[in-house]
């Protein structure tokens, strides 16, 4: 994949997030499963990719990538977590896909984006519009344009693009 804004910029960041969120879709699309990922690009323009199943202490798989994610003692120049996880939309509890986002260009940023399923579960697997749930030490004028990188970071996977194609339901 290539980044088209590799500039340092949290444009960039959110495309890398958008890659990594179109494995976890496909991944709920084919099994409902999604093991945590922690995906990031190091200084070389490598991207990594470290599936967190378990943790040697006992610690949350969730809290101990959220933890690296913070630290950043992989030092990368951008970096995602993501995970599934239960969340309040509009007073009802619902499926998403949970994507933290880091440019450690702007230290202080954070960014999460959300994207509500209903899983197969339910009757018929579908992807509901991704919403920014955070956006912290960011322009806000920033945020479309980040929604938009993400959502080419998707469009950018051939294999989350035909997830997306497949699934996207605007109706939520």
């Amino acid at each position: 994949m290539h980044f088209s804004n590799d500039d340092g910029s949290i444009f960039t960041a959110a495309e890398l997030a958008g890659f990594a969120a179109s494995y976890a879709l496909w991944n709920m699309a084919e099994n409902e499963q999604l093991v945590p990922m922690l995906v990031y690009m190091t200084d070389s323009d490598e991207i990594k990719v470290d599936c967190i199943e378990s943790v040697d202490s006992g610690q949350d798989p969730i809290e101990y990538g959220i933890q690296k994610l913070r630290s950043n003692d992989m030092t990368a120049k951008y970096a995602s977590f993501v995970y599934a996880k239960h969340i309040n939309i509009d007073k009802r509890l619902t499926s998403a896909i949970i994507v933290e986002i880091r440019c450690y260009s702007l230290p202080k940023s954070e960014a999460v984006v959300s994207i509500p399923y209903s899983p197969k579960s339910a009757g018929n697997f579908r992807i509901h519009p991704p919403q920014i749930t955070r956006f912290e030490h960011c322009e806000d004028s920033w945020r479309q344009p980040f929604l938009y990188s993400f959502i080419d970071g998707i469009e950018g996977n051939e294999l989350g693009l035909k997830v997306w194609n497949a699934y996207f339901d605007m109706s939520q």
